[in-house]
């Protein structure tokens, strides 16, 4: 038997978020509660059969909010240390590790580990998010009309044309409008930055590699196969080339556009590495800030 992903619970029900999404549905405590003490015989047990079994993950969960008893994360984290488990991940709100960043106490700089799971998160989202709308989007093509689909096909041609356009320009001219689009970014996200921080930005996204072609490419493909189930949508295979288009977009991809992607999630890493390291208090609660604003959007979404 292989074993993908190990999970341990943590905590109690106790939360200190109340997320309307929530799949747990808690929304708060008094008195924080006592939890059991962890039984450690049984946890060696239970690594080690997960060890054997190839297990890449162990992943940290709870029906609660687990940050709310570090130190029984920390006592887990103690006893996983000889079973040398590739990733270990934690479900968490991150809010009390963001009170421990907005107040600058927090010592931990960001690594090119903490943004490979990161990007990796975002790949499970994508994939999750995708997923969930094969069901509904398959009836929604299947009512498309011929006259929309021609709308479309033409405002996909306007828009690679526009990209076509991009691609005669210098690659020069065109990384500089990246990192004038990145400077951008990166004000919106850090507040005001300093002299030396624009520099460093300047400079790194100047040895970013030049990914309009590919990207061109791999649009002109995606846009082929789109027009291609939308002429065929009665098809009984409707949905499953549907879910192949959404959820396993990148199986079939061209490998040099994924290389290319590789490459640029390298350099943003750097990038955002560089970032964290200069990053004032203040720049660190405007981020977070940022990032509460964007949960408060999502959680009106998940409750409209």
């Amino acid at each position: 038997m292989k074993i993908q992903t190990f999970s341990i619970v943590i905590g109690t029900s106790a939360c200190n978020a109340g997320c309307p999404f929530c799949v747990s549905s808690m929304t708060g405590y008094g008195v924080l509660p006592h939890n059991r003490d962890i039984d450690v015989r049984n946890l060696r047990k239970a690594c080690r059969m997960a060890q054997l079994s190839g297990c890449q993950t162990v992943l940290f969960t709870g029906k609660g909010e687990p940050t709310l008893y570090p130190d029984e994360v920390t006592e887990y984290l103690r006893e996983m240390q000889p079973y040398d488990f590739p990733k270990i991940e934690i479900q968490t709100n991150a809010l009390a590790i963001g009170r421990l960043a907005r107040d600058g106490k927090s010592g931990c700089k960001l690594t090119a580990e903490d943004l490979d799971w990161a990007f990796l998160q975002y790949d499970h989202l994508r994939r999750d998010l995708f997923a969930r709308f094969v069901s509904d989007g398959t009836e929604f093509v299947r009512q498309v009309n011929d006259p929309q689909v021609s709308r479309l096909k033409q405002a996909l041609e306007t828009k690679l044309a526009r990209e076509e356009e991009l691609l005669r320009d210098d690659a020069v001219k065109r990384q500089a409008k990246r990192g004038e689009r990145i400077l951008g970014l990166a004000r919106e996200w850090m507040g005001s930055l300093s002299a030396q921080q624009e520099q460093e930005i300047a400079k790194l996204t100047m040895n970013f590699p030049d990914t309009l072609p590919s990207w061109h490419a791999h649009q002109v493909y995606r846009h082929q196969q789109l027009l291609a189930l939308l002429e065929a949508r009665q098809s009984e295979h409707t949905a499953s080339r549907l879910e192949d288009w959404l959820v396993h977009q990148d199986e079939d991809a061209d490998p040099r556009f994924a290389e290319m992607t590789a490459q640029l999630r390298r350099h943003i890493t750097g990038l955002v590495i560089s970032l964290d390291r200069s990053a004032s208090p203040t720049q660190r609660r405007h981020f977070l800030s940022k990032l509460d604003e964007l949960a408060a959007l999502v959680r009106r979404l998940e409750a409209a």
